[in-house]
């Protein structure tokens, strides 16, 4: 009976305090303009021979900032690497901004597809790597997909210079690929 009643114990102790941080973080970050994305797509890549979109590109972003429309600094992460060439950098943003929509050059990436994202929700980030991985990073990320499923989540004005597989620097650069696989989650206010 001891037994039970430890382990009754020890589980109201563990919800009640999953209940207190869930809770206090909720509150915290309700405020707060932020960016998760992460996925794959197609880089155009003219030297491939497999057609020249066949290079798979995975990437990943997230951060932060205190309010929405406002550049911030050092307050998140990127991760981005080419699955042919080898390009593989990571490293810590050195701007960001998350936005109520995407920017006028990526409108008018976006425009003259024939894909309008007008008001959709996206974050611009720049880099470095501390680690010599890269010299330096810059990605627009679009979520696309919350109000008009069809659209996607899209990257916009990719630009990465990092070390390919042979261990030299390779500029890579991408106007604007829509995501094969994963996710774009920009939040610009606690309601979206």
């Amino acid at each position: 009976m001891g037994r039970n009643h430890s382990r009754l114990g020890v589980w109201a102790l563990a919800v009640m305090t999953c209940f207190f941080i869930a809770g206090a973080h909720s509150a915290y970050a309700a405020n707060q303009a932020r960016v998760h994305a992460g996925g794959q797509y197609f880089h155009n890549d003219p030297a491939n021979t497999g057609g020249g979109f066949s290079d798979r590109v995975s990437f990943g972003l997230e951060g932060k900032c205190p309010a929405p429309n406002t550049p911030c600094s050092l307050k998140g992460n990127f991760e981005y690497f080419d699955h042919v060439t080898g390009v593989h950098s990571h490293g810590k943003t050195t701007s960001l901004s998350v936005n109520s929509q995407p920017s006028s050059t990526c409108m008018g990436i976006m425009l003259s597809l024939g894909i309008d994202m007008t008001g959709r929700p996206s974050a611009v980030a720049n880099g470095n790597c501390p680690d010599g991985s890269c010299t330096n990073f810059s990605i627009e990320v679009i979520d696309g997909d919350d109000n008009a499923p069809d659209q996607g989540d899209w990257v916009c004005n990719v630009s990465v210079n990092g070390r390919n597989k042979m261990g030299s620097f390779l500029t890579e650069t991408d106007s604007a690929e829509q995501l094969l696989r994963g996710d774009v989650e920009v939040k610009t206010t606690s309601e979206h």
